[in-house]
């Protein structure tokens, strides 16, 4: 919480953004196209950034998975793992799966959670529930699924190498993060640095808007965004391609909150495959905002249920499974194993001179 007199930077900073917009319409409305750097824009996320310290976000998803997309785009070594024929349609028509998900920031820490439905990996049309849950505490990322993957239902978790938040990658949370922590290192989906303005502009959901490019090496791939000078340059488009095709396109519609600025509303996402064809798409819909809330500190922690098969992979990728007994791994038992074993061998290498000395 502020004071009545504390929080004027934030303050002034929303009041230069208001009036950086008010210059950029009434330049636009006499036809001329004003010249933007990539660092105004930066200065403008900044600020936003800095205005939203914590926010707990949920949001409904729909993902309509095409008939035959996932085993048209299937790994041939995934496909043998599952010991499937290559003949298999799945799904056999397309599926829609609906997903309830949320997302909590505090500065640099993220917390990211979903429940829907997921492939089983047997039986073409075989769906079951799954849940999964991540944080990032400051400076180590986990990783659970309580029940489960694929068609095993053991507790499946993972200690990761990345010391910034893992999922900052998924394409479902960009619409989020490029909002609000576009900058921040540790949780932005990449780094701004790199890009160049066009001086093109392009017209999204009828506003003419500012195209930023950059290109990935060595692969020929770019990352494009499309930003509205009129809204506080939010991300309006984001595509990527790749041999110039689009593989990926999120378009993002918002609404305006006194505390947050300009917030998602609506965003739809598609992946394309190599092909061409459509791999998914997505649909999402904010349910609630809240922004500037105090948050628990244990939030951003993640324990690992007993019997949890973890993948840790701060030690060279080794799977430990957590005991019943404190939740301990059983691989911190393995030096009371070998002594105990040693000592065996050592009797039993003994016992013909006891036996001797008797």
């Amino acid at each position: 919480m502020v004071g009545p007199n504390e929080g004027t930077g934030p303050r002034a900073s929303i009041y230069g953004i208001a009036i950086l917009g008010i210059m950029i319409a009434f330049s636009a409305s006499f036809g001329e196209t004003p010249t933007v750097r990539l660092e105004t824009i930066q200065q403008v996320w900044r600020a936003r950034q800095e205005q939203v310290h914590t926010a707990r976000l949920s949001w409904k998803e729909q993902v309509t998975q095409p008939c035959g997309s996932i085993s048209a785009h299937m790994p041939r070594i995934v496909r043998r793992r599952l010991q499937l024929t290559g003949k298999e349609i799945i799904p056999p028509e397309d599926k829609t799966l609906d997903f309830s998900l949320t997302l909590e920031l505090d500065d640099g820490k993220g917390r990211f959670t979903y429940e829907g439905m997921e492939w089983a990996g047997d039986d073409a049309d075989h769906y079951r529930p799954i849940k999964y849950a991540s944080v990032f505490d400051g400076s180590e990322c986990k990783d659970l699924y309580p029940d489960g993957l694929g068609n095993g239902n053991r507790s499946q978790g993972g200690i990761r190498a990345e010391t910034r938040f893992r999922d900052a990658q998924l394409y479902r949370l960009r619409p989020l993060l490029l909002a609000y922590r576009s900058l921040d290192p540790s949780l932005r989906p990449f780094d701004l640095q790199g890009f160049s303005v066009c001086a093109e502009r392009k017209n999204i959901g009828g506003r003419l808007c500012i195209e930023l490019e950059k290109r990935v090496p060595p692969l020929d791939a770019f990352l494009r965004l499309w930003v509205d000078p009129v809204r506080d340059f939010v991300v309006a488009r984001h595509t990527i391609e790749e041999n110039g095709e689009v593989r990926v396109k999120i378009d993002i519609d918002y609404r305006q909150d006194v505390t947050a600025g300009w917030v998602p509303t609506h965003w739809v996402i598609v992946s394309n495959g190599p092909d061409g064809r459509i791999i998914d798409s997505t649909r999402g819909s904010m349910i609630t905002t809240e922004f500037n809330g105090e948050t628990d500190a244990t939030l951003f922690a993640l324990d690992f249920p007993a019997g949890t098969m973890v993948v840790d992979e701060k030690n060279g990728g080794s799977t430990i499974y957590m005991s019943a007994v404190g939740r301990k791994p059983l691989w911190k038992f393995l030096p009371l194993l070998f002594g105990a074993f040693a000592l065996a061998l050592l009797i039993w290498r003994r016992w013909p001179l006891l036996k001797r000395e008797k």
